[in-house]
């Protein structure tokens, strides 16, 4: 997939940040992956955590923050609290979606067994969004962690980017937003 790269807010005020998002979420499966990049201290985050209120109702926006130290104890930790922010959100929207528990991520084998069953989990989210006509945008701030938390071994990383490559590819009503 291609990066679109976003001017970040201070340059081009969160609404209009907003609105080139959505032009380029309306390309359907066609719509490229996004990267927010500036200076540290610029409002990043601020706009990530506004896009919910700024986005039009098609898109439900979803944010990350990833320095969050209790998100990687393990896979089945990072996928839970992905998921149960993923159905709180829509919730919030009217749409109703059964997270998966937490004790069957836990259960699961190994870490590809577990990415599996969440692909399905995520598989019957998809189909809700496009039943609604809606998009999920899941916006994830500090993305550079990734690389810390794979030096230390909290979880496999490449596992992760790899689903996250199977989401920009094989998943048109799901979209990545990298900060």
């Amino acid at each position: 997939g291609q990066f679109l790269p976003l001017k970040d807010s201070l340059f081009v005020g969160r609404r209009n940040l907003a609105q080139e998002l959505e032009g380029a979420l309306s390309m359907g499966s066609r719509r490229p992956t996004f990267l927010l990049n500036s200076e540290r201290r610029m409002g990043k985050t601020s706009v990530l955590q506004q896009l919910p209120f700024l986005l039009g109702s098609s898109y439900i926006s979803v944010f990350y923050n990833l320095q969050q130290p209790g998100l990687y104890a393990n896979a089945a930790t990072f996928l839970g609290f992905l998921a149960d922010n993923i159905a709180r959100e829509m919730t919030v929207r009217g749409l109703s979606v059964e997270k998966p528990a937490y004790g069957t991520l836990r259960t699961q084998s190994n870490d590809a067994a577990l990415y599996s069953y969440f692909e399905d989990w995520l598989s019957r989210v998809e189909e809700i969004l496009v039943r609604e006509n809606r998009t999920l945008l899941l916006a994830l701030d500090e993305f550079e962690m990734l690389e810390e938390i794979e030096q230390a071994k909290y979880m496999d990383v490449r596992l992760l980017l790899n689903w996250m490559r199977s989401i920009i590819q094989f998943h048109p009503r799901i979209a990545l937003l990298f900060s």
